[in-house]
């Protein structure tokens, strides 16, 4: 996904913004997007409509991929931990 959104950004606004030129600009930009660091004025000035439902999706979908990892692992550390529990009782 996360090479999908640098894609698409690069494709749309990479011939306009200079923080998309490049892929690798491109990856950087969309990487500082999920941090918070990003600038939304220059991309909401050249395309306000697309701008935002293509920023607000990749937040969106991207912070429910980071959700469900750490949730996962939550959830293999607490199984694997119940494991031991019961072997411990056991013995």
């Amino acid at each position: 996904m996360f090479i999908a959104y640098s894609i698409v950004c690069n494709v749309i606004y990479g011939w306009k913004l200079s923080s998309y030129r490049t892929f690798a600009d491109s990856l950087l930009t969309i990487l500082s997007l999920q941090m918070g660091i990003f600038n939304y004025a220059e991309v909401l000035d050249d395309t306000p409509v697309l701008g935002g439902l293509l920023f607000g999706s990749c937040i969106v979908f991207m912070t429910f991929v980071v959700l469900n990892l750490l949730i996962s692992v939550i959830l293999v550390a607490f199984n694997q931990e119940q494991i031991h529990h019961k072997l411990w009782l056991t013995v």
